[in-house]
């Protein structure tokens, strides 16, 4: 199977926020978007029970014009169990003109035996601001699975102006010997990250502390500083209640910081 979805993204002469263009084949499908107000909710579904070895994602996302564009899917994604090959993901967004991203994917569960590669790729010009959260979780935990998934691949290039500003790669392999420290803390870790952009937030920091302020014996949370502008938060949490409940405070304080208000009680993640 190979799945495309290209999307932009723009602002009519009303000022609201819409979707210029969309393309899409299966497994993905972009739902009727819902206006607020203020920001534009898409949420892209997937009707097929998941990926098997062998299936390529490609999306496009291109958010421009001052728009403020929500993008969310209500279920996760699973990624089943692989006798050869593996599934892979690449997903580019652009985002300019003083627009605003939130994406909030649903958890990725690799299943026992699966092996997923993503890359993403990420663009931003000229004020373009960003929150992107995802999570990737141990495994069917209901079904007794945890961390018998083959491997997780990840790469993440993101730019800013034209400039590098992170870069990411990281390979999760369960079945070796190296990766038990990982289960030290927890044995059903949820693992979580977040990308912020907004130069706004270069200039204050009682946001950090107050993020901070969210660990305890159940979450443990990290905040690092990108080159020039931004920050990554990552998130261990001791399994899914408590990621979820950790996500939603996380993402209150980080939309404090930006131009527009999201509607905060329609949040998927």
């Amino acid at each position: 199977m190979n799945g495309n979805l290209n999307l932009e993204c723009g602002v009519d002469n009303s000022g609201r926020s819409y979707i210029k263009s969309q393309y899409f084949t299966s497994p993905y499908h972009i739902s009727k978007p819902y206006w607020n107000g203020k920001s534009l909710l898409v949420q892209i579904t997937s009707p097929t029970p998941g990926l098997f070895g062998g299936d390529k994602l490609t999306s496009s996302i291109n958010i421009l014009q001052g728009s403020h564009v929500i993008i969310a899917n209500p279920s996760a994604t699973r990624a089943h169990t692989m006798r050869d090959g593996k599934a892979k993901l690449h997903q580019t967004f652009s985002i300019t003109n003083e627009s605003i991203l939130e994406f909030f994917p649903a958890p990725l569960i690799l299943q026992k035996g699966s092996k997923f590669y993503q890359r993403t790729d990420i663009d931003i010009n000229h004020n373009g601001k960003l929150i992107m959260i995802e999570t990737l979780a141990p495994g069917r935990i209901a079904h007794g699975e945890s961390f018998e998934y083959e491997l997780f691949d990840s790469e993440l290039n993101l730019q800013y102006n034209g400039s590098l500003v992170a870069r990411e790669r990281f390979r999760l392999e369960p079945k070796k010997q190296e990766f038990n420290v990982l289960k030290i803390p927890y044995t059903t870790a949820y693992y979580s990250s977040a990308y912020v952009i907004n130069e706004e937030m270069n200039y204050k920091t009682d946001w950090i502390n107050r993020i901070n302020s969210i660990q305890n014996d159940k979450n443990r949370i990290g905040v690092s500083k990108l080159v020039n502008v931004g920050w990554n938060i990552k998130l261990l949490s001791s399994n899914s209640l408590e990621n979820h409940e950790a996500i939603f405070k996380i993402r209150n304080i980080l939309m404090e910081y930006f131009s527009k208000t999201s509607h905060q009680n329609r949040m998927l993640i």
